[in-house]
């Protein structure tokens, strides 16, 4: 992605399943249509955020370190 190219970041596993930025931009504006104050798109991502709420601190740190590589 472009974020990832400007970052020097190569090119990690976390950006090739990624959103537009157009979809994202969809998704935000229909959220914020409905008076929600946040929004996690994609099942994936909502099912990972709610994990993190049952996983110890450190176990999340370590798993979101290596995401980013």
């Amino acid at each position: 992605s472009e974020f990832a190219h400007a970052a020097d970041m190569g090119d990690p596993a976390m950006f090739n399943k990624a959103p537009t930025s157009r979809e994202l931009a969809e998704f935000t504006y229909k959220a914020m249509k409905k008076g929600k104050t946040t929004a996690i798109h994609g099942a994936k991502n909502s099912f990972l955020i709610f994990t993190t709420r049952l996983s110890p601190r450190k176990v999340v740190t370590a798993i979101a370190a290596k995401m980013v590589g």
